[in-house]
C-alpha cells in the first residue's frame, strides 16, 4: 500500500515530461514549417528575378553553377551532419561539452578538408566541364565561382547542424528559412544592378553566404565557445 502513491506519482512524471517533449517537437516543428514557406518564396523570387534580368538561357548557366555548389557542400560534409546531430545532441544531453566541443572540431576538420579538395579539383577541370559537357565559356567562369563559394556554404551548414544538437531549431530555422534567402535575393539585386550577367549574380551570392556563415558561427559560439577545453571521442 505504500508503494502506490510512489507509483502513481513516478507515472505522472513520466506523462509530465511526455507531454513537454511532444510540445517541444511541436513547436519547433511548426516553426520549422512556418519559415520554411518563407525560404521557399525567397528561393522563387531569387529565380523569378534572375530570369527575368539575365534571361532565361544565361539563367540556366546560373543554375548549373549553383547546382554544382549544393553538390559540392552535401559530398564535402562526409555525413558529419549526421555525426553532429546524433552524437553531439549525445553529449550535449550528458552534459559533456568537452566531447561536444571535440565533435565539432572533428568535424569542421573532415569536412574543411573534403570541401577545400572537392572545391580545388572543380576549378582545375572547370574549363574542361564547360568545354566538354557545355559548349560555354560562361559556364566554366561560373563554375569556377562555385567552386570558390562551395567552401563558404560548407562551413556554415557545419555551424548551422552543430547549433542543432543543442536540441533548437530556433536558430536554423531563422538563419537558413529567412536570413540566408533574404541575403541571397539582395545581395544579386545590388550585382545584378552594377551588370546584369550570370557571372555577376554569382558573385552576389558570396557576400551572402558569408553573412549566414557568419550568423550561424555566432548562433553556435552563444552557446558553446569553439576554442574551450576538449575531450576525446570514439
Amino acid at each position: 500500500s505504500t508503494r502506490e502513491p510512489m507509483d502513481d506519482e513516478n507515472n505522472g512524471d513520466v506523462v509530465k515530461k511526455g507531454l513537454l517533449h511532444a510540445r517541444h517537437l511541436v513547436k519547433h516543428a511548426t516553426l520549422l514549417l512556418s519559415s520554411g514557406v518563407v525560404g521557399y518564396v525567397g528561393i522563387f523570387a531569387l529565380n523569378v528575378l534572375l530570369a527575368r534580368v539575365i534571361g532565361t538561357s544565361r539563367f540556366g548557366a546560373w543554375v548549373v553553377a549553383f547546382a554544382t555548389t549544393q553538390v559540392l557542400v552535401t559530398v564535402g560534409l562526409l555525413g558529419t551532419n549526421w555525426v553532429l546531430v546524433r552524437h553531439g545532441s549525445y553529449y550535449h544531453g550528458m552534459g559533456d561539452y568537452a566531447r561536444l566541443r571535440r565533435t565539432i572540431h572533428l568535424s569542421i576538420f573532415f569536412s574543411g578538408g573534403a570541401q577545400l579538395g572537392l572545391a580545388a579539383g572543380l576549378f582545375v577541370i572547370a574549363p574542361w566541364l564547360a568545354r566538354t559537357f557545355f559548349e560555354s565559356r560562361d559556364v566554366a567562369a561560373l563554375l569556377r565561382l562555385a567552386a570558390l563559394l562551395s567552401p563558404i556554404v560548407g562551413f556554415g551548414q557545419i555551424m548551422l547542424y552543430a547549433t542543432q544538437a543543442f536540441k533548437d531549431m530556433r536558430d536554423v530555422a531563422l538563419i537558413r528559412n529567412i536570413v540566408q534567402p533574404a541575403a541571397r535575393v539582395v545581395f544579386s539585386a545590388i550585382a545584378l544592378s552594377v551588370a546584369p550577367t550570370p557571372v555577376a549574380a554569382f558573385v552576389g551570392l558570396f557576400p551572402a553566404e558569408v553573412l549566414v556563415t557568419a550568423a550561424a558561427t555566432f548562433a553556435l559560439q552563444r552557446r558553446l565557445s569553439l576554442l574551450g577545453p576538449s575531450a576525446s571521442v570514439d
